[in-house]
């Protein structure tokens, strides 16, 4: 019977990757390149394939390597982290975690859990940070950055999938007489809109219907404003309906200052994710913070 995969050598196979030497992967891991090289050695030989190919001047990844790399990189940071959380688990968390999000979502739904949160944990700061535009993780010490729709091209972050959004057609409430005659998109041209500054096209949304309709609108921009909260507001002024995601406008709706029209047609949806450093850089704090963060979205969307 063949032996178990060794899961260290995995570790040390990832060092020498990032590090791209022995040597670098050695004096990360805090071993001798002896120890490195033999451990790479033995992984070939449980796998039976040429993972690096080595010279005397340089080392080059094969392409069972590179596929070895790319699929267990992101299991190997949830392993650490997964294990640095127990580890840190027995000691009451203290220090000071900086989280940014978007002002309607850090508003509706992330301040409240991050109370009950720091509530749990009494030598934990918290340092809320909202703007609908992403920041520079270094220049401003962010530890986690809620992102909704932003993607983020940097390998040297790492992205976890929070949940998910809806967009929804709203409206003041002063429109509810005529609200029936809305049936179609196309019942809202020549009525005001009220339009987010910050998306490429404010003005054009494509719909989908239950049977299968598909339409692209062009609104009547009447009015811009460059976050979600002021849009909202000015909507509940009665200056237009708009175009939101469901976190934004659900509290609007049940209190009735909203209401919201076209249900029956639907609105690209996306993502809402979390960006942080590798496991491996984050403070146990920030990951105390995060796993947390995940269990109470999780307990909210059953």
């Amino acid at each position: 019977m063949r032996r178990s995969l060794n899961l260290n050598r995995l570790v040390v196979f990832a060092a020498v990757v990032e590090a791209g030497s022995l040597t670098g992967a050695a004096k990360r891991l805090r071993l001798t390149k002896t120890v490195v090289s033999s451990h790479l050695k033995k992984l070939e030989e449980e796998l039976g394939v040429t993972l690096i190919g080595r010279t005397t001047r340089r080392m080059r990844l094969t392409d069972i390597g590179r596929e070895l790399h790319e699929r267990t990189q992101g299991p190997l940071i949830e392993l650490m982290a997964g294990a640095a959380a127990a580890r840190d688990h027995a000691r009451a968390p203290r220090g000071s975690v900086r989280v940014t999000a978007p002002i309607d979502y850090g508003s509706e739904i992330l301040a409240p859990l991050l109370v009950r949160i720091q509530q749990e944990n009494p030598g934990l700061v918290i340092d809320l940070i909202l703007d609908d535009h992403p920041l520079d993780f270094i220049a401003e010490g962010i530890d986690i950055a809620i992102r909704i729709g932003w993607v983020l091209q940097d390998s040297s972050y790492r992205t976890v999938r929070l949940g998910a959004f809806k967009t929804w057609v709203v409206a003041p409430a002063s429109w509810a007489s005529s609200a029936p005659s809305i049936r179609t998109p196309t019942d809202l041209l020549g009525r005001p809109f009220i339009a987010g500054s910050m998306l490429k096209s404010p003005a054009r949304w494509e719909f989908g219907s239950a049977d299968g309709i598909h339409t692209a609108q062009i609104f009547d921009i009447t009015m811009f404003a460059n976050t979600n909260v002021a849009v909202r507001a000015a909507v509940e002024s009665g200056g237009g309906f708009t175009i939101l995601p469901d976190f934004a406008v659900r509290s609007r709706l049940e209190s009735g200052s909203l209401i919201r029209l076209l249900d029956n047609w639907s609105l690209p949806s996306g993502d809402i994710q979390a960006i942080m450093p590798a496991a491996r850089h984050q403070s146990a704090v920030a990951r105390m913070l995060f796993s947390s963060l995940q269990t109470l979205l999780r307990q909210a969307a059953n």
